[in-house]
């Protein structure tokens, strides 16, 4: 049985896998890789109103470090 919280990172993690796509073919100024790092914002923010609360909050930083992703340097330097 999938949580909310499961479905939500696995809404977060394939949003992040497009924005990265994108961001390799299209640069990391490209209207695509902008509106889906938007986009991707946007899912992190309701991930944390929805899921940081009280005894929570620990849990939830351990999650925001595991989601967070760093652009090859490939797509950085182009």
């Amino acid at each position: 049985m999938c949580t909310k919280e499961q479905r939500m990172m696995k809404e977060i993690q394939h949003k992040r896998e497009k924005m990265i796509d994108f961001a390799q073919k299209h640069g990391l100024t490209s209207e695509r890789t902008i509106r889906c790092s938007q986009e991707l914002d946007m899912l992190l923010n309701e991930y944390q109103r929805t899921f940081q609360c009280g005894s929570n909050s620990n849990k939830i930083n351990t999650s925001r470090k595991q989601i967070f992703v760093s652009l090859p340097k490939a797509v950085v330097n182009a």
